[in-house]
């Protein structure tokens, strides 16, 4: 008796033909997965990017709004030094961290600066005021029609990214230069900030947008809002900087166009977008310049012996004085470091002996140079 056997799936020559369909099937979805997630990665990078472009454009235009100018230079003065000032002058603020000037136009790219005023609370706040100059020229008391306390903000083109920085003259924390406290606060490179504490910089820079150049951040100035044709000599790199700053002093809109372009899902995403911003104050321009910073006076120094041979020293605070260093000396004999560059007037010196003779000198400092000695005398 003989018997059939079925036997079920693919012979040899039907796997031959059916395994390369299968694989070209298998390619072709894997292929379309790939597509389809790129184009969803690119888009999502596209919205992003455009979503940043137009907050860096609509945080131009309100500080355009707010500023009393637009500058070649700036106008707040960078300090000079070391590690040792770090804590108490703007010398990190510069376009490097360093004392590097900020330029509208030049080597470093197209920048903006914009002259500000300081204010006591956010600019947008109904309760916010301008910050006075002590003395400028009445108490602060009286202060009505006093000078104003001024500062920078400087978009510029660093490291492919659009940056924001917030440049404050050194003295701005000293109550004996303004009569009320700024609301704003200085920032520097997140690259310097990072790791450090006590240092004059408060916060960071704002990293606005990724993916630009200098080429990418074109700025065009103009005397008025209704105005087509930009003013040629503001951006132009052979002209002097005093030039410049007389085309821009004439100019109440600007026009700030970005390209931004970055990488995403295997291909490129760029965006471009401008805006037209004009100062609301045209005539603000001449009023907020910010008063020179001159060498302080000596400080009037009082020394006073007390128990234990020792001695009392105080001096009241010095306008413009960011600083204080202090050497005393015992029956004329070496000079003895008490204290150097710091912002501290009231010491004290013991161990000293009866019937010694002690004098002491003092020096206050700013930004523009270190006074003549103070100086006081006693006998214990």
């Amino acid at each position: 008796m003989s018997t059939n056997k079925q036997q079920t799936g693919f012979t040899l020559v039907e796997m031959l033909v059916v395994a390369p369909i299968v694989i070209l099937a298998v390619g072709a979805f894997l292929s379309i997965l790939v597509t389809m997630t790129g184009e969803v990665i690119a888009s999502r990078a596209a919205n992003t990017l455009t979503y940043n472009t137009q907050d860096a454009l609509r945080q131009i235009e309100q500080d355009v709004k707010q500023s009393a100018g637009f500058l070649a230079v700036n106008n707040i003065a960078l300090d000079s030094g070391g590690a040792s000032s770090e804590a108490t002058t703007n010398s990190r603020q510069g376009f490097n961290s360093d004392a590097t000037a900020f330029t509208n136009v030049g080597a470093n790219g197209p920048m903006l600066i914009l002259n500000m005023v300081a204010t006591t609370d956010n600019p947008n706040s109904l309760t916010s005021q301008y910050v006075r100059l002590v003395n400028q020229p009445n108490p602060c008391n009286t202060g009505q029609g006093n000078s104003v306390l001024t500062y920078n903000i400087v978009y510029f083109i660093k490291d492919s990214s659009l940056w924001r920085r917030t440049v404050m003259p050194s003295s701005y924390t000293d109550t004996a230069y303004r009569c009320e406290t700024p609301w704003q606060q200085p920032s520097c490179a997140p690259s310097y900030m990072s790791g450090r504490t006590g240092v004059f910089c408060k916060t960071e820079d704002v990293r606005l947008i990724d993916g630009v150049v200098a080429s990418d951040f074109i700025l065009e100035y103009f005397t008025g809002s209704a105005s087509t044709t930009a003013n040629a000599v503001a951006t132009n790199g052979g002209a002097t900087a005093a030039a410049r700053q007389s085309a821009l002093q004439s100019s109440t809109t600007v026009k700030a166009s970005v390209t931004a372009r970055q990488n995403a899902g295997g291909r490129q995403v760029t965006h471009a977008n401008s805006i037209r911003a004009s100062r609301l104050d045209n005539n603000s321009s001449g009023i907020a310049t910010p008063i020179a910073t001159t060498t302080p006076a000596a400080p009037v120094v009082t020394v006073q012996p007390k128990t234990a041979a020792g001695i009392n020293i105080q001096w009241p605070a010095v306008g413009g004085a960011r600083t204080y260093s202090v050497d005393y000396q015992v029956d004329g004999g070496a000079w003895n470091t008490l204290q150097s560059n710091q912002n501290v007037r009231s010491l004290s010196v013991d161990n000293l002996y009866n019937g010694a003779s002690i004098a002491v000198r003092v020096t206050a400092s700013n930004g523009a140079g270190t006074s003549t000695y103070g100086v006081g005398t006693t006998n214990i």
